[in-house]
């Protein structure tokens, strides 16, 4: 895991946006440090947070999620987190991160 972008070594937002999309299950995915919440993981990237989205309208758990420190994309194959379903995935608008500058 690395706090900044190897290529400049700058720590700003995004600089794993356009790397592949991790295909991970929740299950096996590390909580954050806090370790309070199942809805708060850690990047296996970077060490930084997966807050695990939800849709603005319903608040149904996406199955798209971005770590909120590096950027890194993921989609959670699991049914279920925490005993709610998640949607599907082909219903999903693409997750389009813009890195700072």
């Amino acid at each position: 895991m690395t706090d900044e972008d190897p290529k400049t070594g700058g720590g700003g937002f995004g600089w794993n946006h356009d790397k592949p999309v991790l295909s991970v299950r929740h299950q096996f995915m590390p909580l954050d440090d806090a370790g309070e919440s199942a809805f708060r993981l850690s990047c296996v990237v970077c060490g930084g947070i997966l807050l695990i989205r939800r849709d603005q309208t319903t608040g149904a758990l996406l199955r798209r999620d971005y770590c909120v420190k590096c950027g890194q994309r993921y989609v959670y194959l699991d049914d279920m987190i925490c005993g709610e379903p998640l949607g599907d995935l082909a219903a999903e608008p693409e997750l389009i991160l813009v890195p700072s500058q």
